[in-house]
């Protein structure tokens, strides 16, 4: 693993990585999913 040398001097592990490309993961994919939607129905709205 890489350390990341915090300000005080102390050394941090950059283990936390593969929980927060998880955590955006989770995030984006429905988020796209509902924008995706959206963006669809007002289209159609606008278009007819």
């Amino acid at each position: 693993m890489s350390e990341v040398e915090a300000p005080q001097g102390e050394k941090t592990s950059t283990s936390y990585r593969p929980a927060l490309v998880l955590t955006w993961t989770v995030v984006s994919v429905p988020l796209a999913y509902g924008l995706f939607h959206a963006v669809k129905a007002v289209l159609q709205l606008f278009t007819g």
